[in-house]
């Protein structure tokens, strides 16, 4: 197990703390292009996205963006399997076998279980295949030809496993593939061992949503060498955009952070134009919500997120010739740099979008009815009446 960030123990009498487990296996010995590749395996290959995106999440939690007054970080665990080194933040990390994600899982959730109020943080970046469970692949996975399987975690069993834990709050991410392989459909032992299994009588309420990088039968995506898109906008999401009102103060909350994430990567393929086949399709598949919407992180008084603006216009065959502008309650007009579409950011609150654009006669504006935006995103389309400009 590594310790990056906290004490091996939580505390008596510290309080509700948030526990953060986080693995990513790029590194694979037994597959293809690995030191020891297994006859028969799944014809999968080594990745480099995984470990990026674990230290990048890792990262965002130990520093000061991650200030949860009711929850503060009590510790982060972190395994990583990286064929360029398994440095953290100057700290030498445990590769990311199947025996050594289970003592550190083992150390994770007594740590979790040490307080009803704490929030348990899973996430695993790495290989995932899916039949009738998800198995999420370690980097020892497919060590015996005879027995593939032995080395890679039963994700579903371990999930409902969890309910074991005292924490009240759990977050699950599995930012991995979920299609079904060849061999996967040959072999009846698939799915692997859970990290901790049900125990009838054992258990307690929860709120334990869990968010996947891809839908059944899909590809989860990770560009060569940089972060992952699932991860990406996790952390996008953890900054401000997937924030919500919840009274006077604004919040990141168990219920709306696994949508935003979802609407944002709808929003980057879009924006980037990415092929159908290559679309990343996220899953917030849900799960225990007995404790109701629970907060991950409150914001700062007096302090606002960011949301995504996307302008257009009725007729859409006018918008290259309007320039868009954005007017906060309390501040000055806010116009595009130039004519045409426009996505900007702006802080959440109340404004009047528009257009400005020129006619014969001179300049006109069209502006939109007041309105309150809140994260992550929202569009607009400015009604503009004839006459239009030419």
């Amino acid at each position: 197990m590594t310790l990056v960030w906290g004490t091996a123990q939580h505390a008596p009498g510290t309080g509700p703390r948030t526990h953060v487990f986080i693995v990513g296996v790029g590194r694979y010995r037994h597959l293809l292009g690995g030191a020891s590749p297994t006859p028969g395996a799944p014809p999968l290959g080594q990745l480099t996205s995984p470990p990026i995106s674990a230290r990048a999440l890792a990262r965002w939690f130990t520093s000061p963006k991650f200030a949860n007054a009711h929850a503060p970080l009590g510790s982060l665990e972190m395994l990583l399997s990286d064929s360029t080194g398994q440095i953290f933040d100057g700290v030498q990390v445990d590769d990311a076998t199947s025996d050594k994600i289970q003592t550190a899982f083992d150390a994770w959730k007594q740590r979790c279980h040490a307080d009803p109020g704490n929030i348990a943080f899973f996430y695993f970046c790495g290989h995932g295949l899916q039949k009738d469970v998800v198995a999420l692949l370690p980097e020892d996975f497919a060590a015996s030809e005879n027995n593939l399987w032995k080395h890679s975690i039963d994700f579903d069993k371990t999930y409902v496993g969890m309910v074991r834990c005292r924490a009240g709050t759990q977050f699950f991410v599995v930012d991995a593939c979920r299609e079904l392989s060849q061999t996967a459909i040959k072999d009846e032992e698939f799915g692997g061992t859970a990290l901790i299994s049900p125990r009838l009588g054992d258990s307690h309420l929860r709120t334990a949503p869990k968010l996947f990088a891809t839908a059944l039968g899909r590809q989860a995506f990770g560009d060569s060498n940089g972060v992952s898109r699932l991860t990406g906008a996790l952390i996008e999401c953890l900054d401000g955009l997937g924030a919500t009102d919840d009274g006077p103060e604004w919040v990141i909350n168990t219920t709306q952070l696994g949508i935003a994430v979802q609407s944002l990567v709808r929003h980057q393929n879009e924006v980037l134009k990415i092929p159908e086949n290559n679309r990343q399709i996220v899953d917030p598949a849900g799960g225990d919500l007995a404790n109701g919407p629970q907060r991950l992180l409150v914001f700062p008084a007096g302090s606002s997120p960011t949301v995504i603006v996307k302008f257009g216009c009725n007729p859409s065959s006018i918008a290259e010739k309007v320039t868009f502008f954005a007017v906060p309650e309390n501040g000055p007009k806010l116009p595009a740099p130039n004519p045409g579409p426009w996505i900007t950011t702006v802080s959440a609150g109340l404004y009047v979008f528009g257009c400005s654009f020129n006619l014969a006669a001179g300049p006109s504006d069209v502006p939109a009815p007041r309105v309150f935006v809140r994260p992550p995103i929202y569009h607009t389309q400015i009604n503009v009446p004839p006459p239009h400009p030419v």
